[in-house]
């Protein structure tokens, strides 16, 4: 059995409609209720964020490339948070972010002569202080990103349990 819908249209005129045709009125009347309340300023990308958000499953893998930015975003912030726990500066941070050391996983590739290619490569100068602190960081690499996830996701899950109670 076919689903319809009764909609009316601008002028009054009523029309009935069937099958996808009323599950397509009511996805573009949901969608137009939604750019009239939020006013985007581009509503085309809003369309798309907003099809990617609720309706992923349709879009056959579309929306993963769609909202890949983000989670590269997450991926550079962890980063930095990893760097500033170890008193790395956010500007030096940025230098292997430019340079395509973007992730945590990326980080644990790095040698002491890769410490070199960044600065190069970024145009930066950095402090000597600094530099023993990288060549120490990454000298330990690994473990040392193993035992900051450990520590977040223990502070998390604190966090998470506080606002529960």
């Amino acid at each position: 059995m076919q689903s319809t819908q009764t909609t009316t249209q601008p002028g009054g005129k009523k029309v009935t409609v069937r099958g996808q045709d009323a599950s397509f009125q009511q996805l573009f009347a949901r969608i137009t209720q939604e750019i009239d309340d939020q006013q985007p300023a581009n509503p085309v990308h809003f369309i798309v964020d907003f099809l990617c958000k609720h309706y992923p499953e349709h879009l056959h893998g579309f929306a993963e490339v769609w909202n890949i930015e983000p989670m590269l975003q997450a991926e550079r912030d962890l980063l930095v948070q990893f760097l500033r726990h170890h008193k790395i500066s956010s500007d030096i941070a940025q230098n292997f972010i430019d340079t395509g050391y973007d992730t945590l996983e990326s980080l644990m590739t790095l040698n002491n002569d890769d410490l070199q290619t960044v600065k190069n490569m970024s145009g930066a100068s950095w402090a000597p202080g600094h530099v023993v602190r990288l060549q120490q960081l990454i000298a330990d690499m690994p473990s040392r990103i193993q035992t900051f996830r450990q520590d977040r996701e223990a502070l998390q899950s604190a966090a998470n349990t506080r606002n529960f109670r």
